[in-house]
């Protein structure tokens, strides 16, 4: 009866223990960010935590989708404060990873205020008419919590006169403020936003198709948004080849960011992040297709990687893990049966 009552107690004891963890867990992170000193390349953030009093390490993300390697932009985060009831917080920098921060929470205390800029670098994703947010430049995340279970609300304040484009679902938006619905943090950072002076969003959706598709397009000038009833059709009939290459979407919907000036590309899993140089008089169209067709191409990887290359694509093996170097082998293989598939999709099209 004694060994009964000791298991049921510890049984008890464990599952309230796990049941404050996911409650904590589950509190939504809070990020505001302050773009409106985009001219001056300078991006503000304000993020709120639930914390419990004690030890916590907190993350600048390092391993970013779309890239290959450990390059998150550290060098670009500037002014961290920590803060709770109006007081700071000292903190302390790993001493082996600079992408690691110690704060020692003091008693009392269940949320944790961040205040930091970030600032663009020259060739970066700012100028003075547009900006494309990549949300990883301007994050922190506390250690514990796997990036798809940490809840964040996001906030973006613009530029007077600017207007904007993402996948990420809209709470509401008044004036240059537009707030996010709730979203795990591993695909906040996959929801990039474009956000200029000029900005036009074009439906790409196949007639018939059940996924919303559009281009959302900022440029540093008017002109620079026009586009064609050819490369429109071009780039819609691109959505259709590759939904009858996979028969089913990998997404709730998608979205393809153009950014007219010379500026950095990143694939994410809900949207497509391109460049043209805004000087260009005429914009390559045929280029960019063959560059968002990889947004299809990414899938093909994915199926094949095991087979071929243990490392191939944003979305395997390089998210998590050491740091160790892993070279991208077979990716060629990859490429090409990318493109025989899509031959296969397209004459399914226009046959």
């Amino acid at each position: 009866m004694k060994i009964c009552r000791v298991q049921s107690l510890a049984l008890f004891a464990s599952t309230w223990i796990l049941s404050a963890a996911m409650c904590l867990s589950a509190q939504n992170i809070s990020l505001t960010v302050d773009a409106t000193k985009t001219q001056n390349k300078i991006l503000h953030a304000h993020l709120v935590m639930p914390v419990k009093p004690g030890p916590l390490t907190v993350y600048y993300p390092k391993w970013i989708p779309g890239e290959h390697g450990p390059d998150g932009p550290i060098a670009s985060l500037t002014g961290l404060k920590f803060s709770a009831d109006g007081k700071v917080i000292p903190w302390q920098r790993d001493l082996l990873d600079v992408f690691t921060f110690h704060v020692v929470v003091p008693e009392g205390v269940n949320q944790l205020e961040a205040n930091y800029d970030y600032i663009e670098p020259d060739g970066g994703s700012a100028t003075d008419k547009l900006l494309i947010l990549e949300w990883n430049e301007v994050a922190l995340y506390p250690e514990g919590t796997p990036a798809d279970k940490l809840i964040y609300e996001a906030k973006l304040t613009m530029p007077v006169g600017w207007k904007f484009g993402s996948s990420l679902p809209v709470a509401s938006h008044s004036g240059n403020e537009v707030s996010f619905k709730p979203i795990s943090f591993d695909l906040l950072v996959d929801s990039p936003v474009a956000t200029g002076i000029y900005y036009r969003d074009i439906d790409i959706t196949p007639p018939g198709e059940s996924i919303h598709h559009q281009m959302d397009i900022v440029a540093d000038s008017e002109d620079a948004l026009n586009m064609s009833p050819k490369d429109q059709k071009a780039m819609t009939n691109l959505v259709a080849e590759s939904g009858k290459l996979f028969g089913a979407r990998h997404y709730r919907d998608y979205h393809f960011i153009l950014g007219l000036s010379d500026h950095v590309a990143l694939r994410t899993r809900a949207s497509r992040v391109e460049r043209q140089p805004f000087a260009r008089k005429r914009i390559d169209w045929a280029g960019l297709r063959h560059g968002a067709g990889r947004f299809a191409g990414a899938r093909v990887c994915t199926l094949v990687e095991r087979k071929i290359s243990p490392s191939c694509g944003p979305r395997g093996s390089r998210l998590r893990g050491t740091d160790e170097d892993r070279p991208a082998v077979g990716l060629r293989r990859t490429h090409r049966l990318h493109r025989a598939a899509t031959r296969g999709a397209q004459r399914l099209i226009h046959s």
